[in-house]
């Protein structure tokens, strides 16, 4: 874990040097060019984590309507943190005493630009992530939970689908076991994250056990279970392909 950790962070530290040298070009000093392209490293890291927040199993529109606001609002952020390293800059270098206009290079003020290169970025994060979940994959962290007043820990692998059932859920395990917990399914669907998809009010399965599934159900270690109109969208486009 400690040396994906590191890779991850040298990639962040070399796009930001990358883009560093590339606005030198623009007749900025290596520094304030290093100043404007250490810019993007917080746009980019809050684009990443919004979209992964944005939950895979949202509707399409929901989904887009939603991407494009964390967009414009990375965007709208990132201009102001140019106008104000911008400041910066001419203040370090005395320019605002001689009553000098405010001088940005006009390309960091091109939202599509700024989009453009945090992109970029998270484009080559991405590729980076899909290589080391291949070659250094992260270890798979277990679960504790109460179950009738017992601590149980397992590993969400383990689970094949949870099921809500009036005030508490039932939690069925691939040996059989079905623990019995009080939080809500929608509360396990957040901690169960990506490789659990809703398809119904009462049940969130594990899309690995899937065997087979359609608009109306879906089979997975043997058991079938309905699939509401609701999430039928949703187990068409995720689970169909699988």
């Amino acid at each position: 874990m400690k040396k994906r950790v590191t890779i991850i962070v040298s990639y962040w530290a070399a796009a930001v040097l990358i883009i560093a040298a590339a606005l030198s070009s623009l007749e900025l000093s290596f520094t304030e060019a290093l100043a404007y392209s250490s810019l993007f490293l917080p746009g980019a890291l809050a684009m990443k984590y919004s979209i992964y927040l944005i939950k895979r199993d949202e509707p399409k529109g929901r989904k887009f309507k939603s991407i494009i606001f964390v967009s414009l609002a990375v965007t709208a952020f990132e201009m102001a943190f140019v106008m104000l390293v911008s400041t910066l800059i001419m203040i370090q270098n005395g320019m605002i005493a001689h009553s000098r206009s405010l001088e940005v290079p006009g390309i960091m003020l091109n939202p599509v630009f700024l989009l453009i290169m945090i992109g970029i970025m998270m484009a080559g994060d991405y590729f980076l992530e899909q290589y080391l979940d291949k070659s250094i994959p992260v270890k798979e962290e277990p679960l504790t939970f109460f179950s009738d007043r017992r601590k149980e820990t397992v590993l969400p692998s383990e689970i094949v689908f949870v099921e809500s059932n009036d005030t508490e859920v039932w939690i069925h395990m691939k040996d059989g076991r079905k623990l019995r917990n009080k939080t809500a399914i929608s509360r396990w669907q957040d901690i169960l994250g990506e490789g659990f998809t809703r398809i119904h009010r009462s049940y969130l399965v594990n899309r690995t056990y899937v065997s087979s599934a359609s608009p109306s159900q879906v089979t997975l270690d043997g058991i079938s279970l309905p699939v509401s109109k609701k999430y039928a969208e949703i187990v068409t486009r995720i689970l169909g392909h699988e």
